[in-house]
């Protein structure tokens, strides 16, 4: 049995949160102990009921961010102390990097989910050149877990990094517990639909994802699907933006699902139009249910998943009209021939025995 620990800022809804508590429960059904060590009280992912869960700091604290962070990383020591020791420690997300680098533990991996550089980039020059330097300074001579070959190569190429170690770890897809949640319920929408899923952040591209459903409404036949569907927060912003292209009769967000995979299921397609992706679940857990997918070609795990197979399913990112086509490709592709050959580097059983290499 190996002990270990995962640490990152929260439990809220989001890919970095999915995959700990996806790994986590894998990790505990083979018999090993695995600790999650939070920043933040917020959950709405539920973990396997045999992690053992801590805090590392109070919502009622009064101090400012820097003095949390390093408040943080002293009861994150104390922890390790107490609890410890493990034989992995994995960190994930650039807040919870910089309380656990302050932090005096060892074996410590850290998870980079996204390409950092296209992150900085978005920035502007400004404050740009300061996140690039935080970042240098917190991943150099640290070990790291990439999610996709694409976010190994933009941190050796963009960083200028001493890195101790650099591996590619993909997201472990179950693919049976996805297909059995996916039959857990019928969604109650009777008419064909495209979905997206995602949180509304400039990232996501929701402009573009709107801009290109116009577009694809104004050239589509009758025989394809007309409403899309937004797995996304609730935002006055949001309502504003589908109301202003005159979509308010083709496009309904019904909010972040608990279960989302049985409206993956029945899905006609599934539509991401971010910026940037390190390697994103939804096109995986998509395939698993044989949903037809179609992507922006951003950095970078999309085209890891998607270019040897369906590179018509791919376009250029921020090109509504290029998202708009690959739609209508997806729609007219039979996504089953390629799928298990995509999904085979996702198995459980293969990240679970990476991820014990490095203990």
């Amino acid at each position: 049995m190996k002990r270990f620990a995962f640490v990152t800022t929260n439990l809220t809804i989001g890919g970095a949160q999915t995959w700990l508590a996806n790994l986590s429960e894998m990790l505990i059904k083979k018999g090993h102990e695995v600790h999650v060590i939070l920043f933040s009280s917020k959950i709405d992912i539920e973990l396997d009921r045999d992690v053992e869960v801590h805090f590392l700091s109070s919502e009622k604290s009064f101090l400012g961010v820097r003095s949390k962070k390093i408040l943080a990383s002293f009861w994150l020591t104390y922890l390790f102390r107490r609890f410890g020791p493990f034989d992995l420690t994995i960190s994930t997300l650039p807040f919870a990097d910089q309380i656990t680098s302050r932090a005096k533990i060892g074996n410590v991996y850290y998870r980079i989910a996204n390409t950092l550089s296209q992150e900085i980039t978005d920035l502007g020059i400004s404050k740009g050149k300061r996140r690039h330097k935080r970042y240098a300074r917190l991943y150099h001579d640290k070990n790291v877990i990439s999610v996709s070959n694409g976010v190994k190569e933009d941190l050796v190429e963009n960083f200028n990094l001493k890195i101790k170690d650099i591996t590619t770890i993909y997201n472990p897809i179950d693919q049976k517990k996805i297909i059995r949640l996916s039959n857990s319920y019928l969604p109650k929408y009777n008419e064909p639909y495209i979905i997206h899923s995602g949180r509304f952040s400039p990232q996501k591209r929701h402009d573009v994802l709107l801009d290109a459903f116009v577009c694809y409404l104004s050239k589509t036949d009758d025989n394809n699907p007309k409403k899309l569907i937004l797995l996304s927060e609730k935002s006055d912003k949001l309502d504003a933006m589908i109301k202003d292209r005159g979509l308010s009769k083709f496009v309904l967000n019904i909010g972040f699902q608990s279960n989302p995979f049985p409206w993956y299921r029945h899905a006609s397609c599934l539509v991401l139009s971010s910026d940037r992706e390190g390697m994103p679940n939804v096109l995986l857990e998509s395939l698993t249910l044989g949903t037809p997918v179609a992507s922006t070609d951003c950095p970078s795990g999309p085209s890891e998943l998607l270019r040897n197979h369906y590179p018509k399913s791919l376009c250029p990112v921020g090109q509504p009209v290029a998202l708009a086509n690959s739609i209508t490709e997806a729609l007219r592709s039979d996504f089953s021939d390629a799928a298990d050959l995509i999904l085979k580097p996702f198995q459980p059983s293969s990240v679970i025995k990476r991820i014990l290499n490095l203990c």
